[in-house]
């Protein structure tokens, strides 16, 4: 009703300039609303480039899901959700899913890790995605490459 009044004005630069006026001041555009911006953007431009790119690029740009895995982990999740969220990670479930596999090998080491670095983290988690995306890079390079693995 209100854009329908703003039509029969005198002049349309005016209702283009009063539309632009009461979104602003409808939207303001925050600090975090500009890094979840980024955020959204940076993950959609990801996988827009990981399309349309030509393959001789690809093998440049293959590390990133690996990069971006491994800084979760150090990180204990994106750094770009810490940027726009207060709560980023406290509201996970927080699963064990790697110490079992260390106890196969040393339980003391095992506890030693548990206790100091996977304790009420998400981190055990993020280990298991940087394990898959360190297998998606290699298949990657293989494909690119043309790496042939003959067992016999």
């Amino acid at each position: 009703m209100f854009l329908k009044h703003l039509s029969y004005s005198y002049n349309y630069n005016y209702n283009v300039i009063i539309i632009i006026i009461i979104l602003y001041y409808n939207i303001m555009l925050t600090k975090k609303k500009f890094f979840q911006i980024v955020h959204y953007l940076t993950g959609i431009i990801s996988l827009i480039i990981f399309i349309l790119v030509p393959l001789i690029y690809i093998k440049y740009i293959a590390l990133f899901p690996l990069i971006v895995a491994f800084s979760w982990i150090i990180f204990n999740g994106c750094i770009m959700d810490k940027l726009h969220h207060d709560n980023a990670n406290r509201n996970a479930t927080l699963t064990d899913n790697v110490t079992p596999f260390f106890e196969l090998f040393n339980k003391t080491f095992a506890k030693y890790i548990y206790e100091n670095y996977l304790k009420n983290t998400s981190r055990p988690t993020y280990i298991v995605f940087f394990y898959f995306m360190l297998v998606q890079t290699v298949l990657c390079y293989r494909l690119i490459f043309n790496i042939d693995i003959k067992y016999f």
